[in-house]
């Protein structure tokens, strides 16, 4: 494969990772938590248009600690659940399809009803 080639695949790979992850934008610590702390207060539709004015794709909740959260019915598809704490979440009813649950603990949560597809 000639070196073109192979940062055209590179580029390629990227893209994905991203598409998966979120957008490249900077995320500020101060604007995570803002995010985080809107999602713990089941608040996911205000923190999806936060995101998005900070020129994200998805919501970045990556590492997060949403033990207990209540997130009946919440709308966390696509969004970055990796590593996130989601021990005795209530999740019933949410969509969580094509979010990205690697190394997510769910221990204990209520996934009654959720939609988990291509997640």
């Amino acid at each position: 494969m000639t070196l073109p080639a192979l940062a055209a695949v590179a580029g390629l790979v990227a893209a994905a990772h991203l598409g998966r992850n979120g957008s490249a934008a900077k995320l500020s610590l101060k604007n995570k938590k803002r995010i985080v702390d809107l999602v713990k207060q089941g608040l996911v539709s205000e923190a999806r248009a936060l995101a998005e004015e900070l020129g994200l794709d998805t919501l970045n909740l990556s590492g997060a600690k949403l033990t207990r959260a209540n997130l009946v019915d919440a709308n966390l598809s696509n969004a970055n659940l990796t590593d996130a704490a989601l021990y005795h979440a209530n999740l019933a009813g949410a969509v969580l399809a094509g979010a990205n649950l690697t190394g997510a603990s769910l221990r204990e949560a209520n996934l009654t009803g959720a939609n988990l597809s291509g997640a």
